[in-house]
């Protein structure tokens, strides 16, 4: 498939990578892991949600909450949105050395990398790596994640931490170092429209879905729209693209997907409302 002129006169000059040619593979399957679909099977039909919508989490034990979910069910949106916070990574543990994040100026030139460590650790309700089911003593911590900056110099030795705790009514504790300062500082945790260190990126979007799910800290409603047929890229150790001198020649499949819609009640926080395609397989955003 080419995309045509008209397409890019669509978009504002020097937004976009240009792509003149997309090509629509035959879709494939993505498995969960093994730990994942056995935890998963064994629990299924335990999980509850409140009237409001947010999770029991005294009947919630590992891996997918609601694996089976009727479109008539009442709570049907709330259940994909729980399935897609409780999916995170898929894993117990995470270890990313390096991560990099590749940065462009407004022209779409690159314009610096940033190098970092990066780790991710569920501490409730594991279900592959011991300890199992919960890390002794952190039983109150749903999940800790940090990050190290290795480079550029100016962000070397950053460190963020943050802190998700089961309490529906406890905010998320965030806690960086900043070299500079050679301070600690302690910021909102609930507040993730900040920009990560040294871009313009809102945690939010980074994480695509990064805000904890409680209606006593960030008020929600979600309705389910129907369903669709996504046409995205393919995952990328796949490699879903290839370059060519300054042309990207991408590789797209179609995904089923629940097309869900989040309104949030809170005003100081970025948006309002948001749309989001969860993958009818891996239970991802696509």
């Amino acid at each position: 498939m080419c995309i045509r002129d008209s397409f890019y006169n669509l978009l504002r000059p020097g937004v976009y990578a240009h792509i003149p040619q997309v090509q629509i593979v035959p879709t494939v399957h993505y498995y969960q892991t093994e730990g994942r679909l056995k935890s998963t099977k064994r629990y299924e039909g335990v999980a509850k949600l409140f009237p409001n919508g947010d999770l029991d989490w005294s009947t919630w034990h590992a891996a997918i909450p609601f694996p089976h979910i009727a479109k008539d069910d009442p709570q049907a949106s709330y259940k994909f949105l729980w399935n897609l916070d409780r999916n995170r990574g898929g894993f117990d543990d995470i270890f990313f050395n390096p991560v990099s994040y590749h940065l462009f100026d407004r022209n779409n030139k690159p314009e610096r990398t940033l190098v970092g460590l990066l780790w991710f650790k569920e501490c409730y309700r594991r279900y592959t790596v011991p300890p199992i089911p919960s890390i002794p003593g952190q039983e109150h911590v749903i999940e800790k994640g940090s990050i190290v900056m290795k480079e550029p110099f100016d962000v070397k030795g950053f460190c963020g931490l943050r802190i998700r705790y089961v309490d529906p009514k406890r905010p998320d504790d965030f806690m960086t170092y900043v070299p500079t300062l050679r301070r600690v500082r302690k910021l909102s945790g609930s507040n993730t429209v900040d920009p990560i260190i040294g871009t313009d990126v809102k945690w939010e979007d980074w994480g695509c879905f990064w805000q904890k799910l409680s209606q006593d800290i960030c008020p929600y409603e979600c309705k389910l729209l129907g369903m669709e047929i996504t046409l995205v890229p393919q995952k990328s150790y796949l490699i879903p693209y290839e370059l060519r001198g300054n042309e990207t020649y991408a590789k797209f499949e179609k995904r089923p997907c629940w097309v869900i819609e989040i309104s949030y009640h809170k005003p100081d926080y970025v948006y309002s409302r948001r749309v989001y395609h969860v993958d009818m397989e891996t239970y991802g955003i696509n």
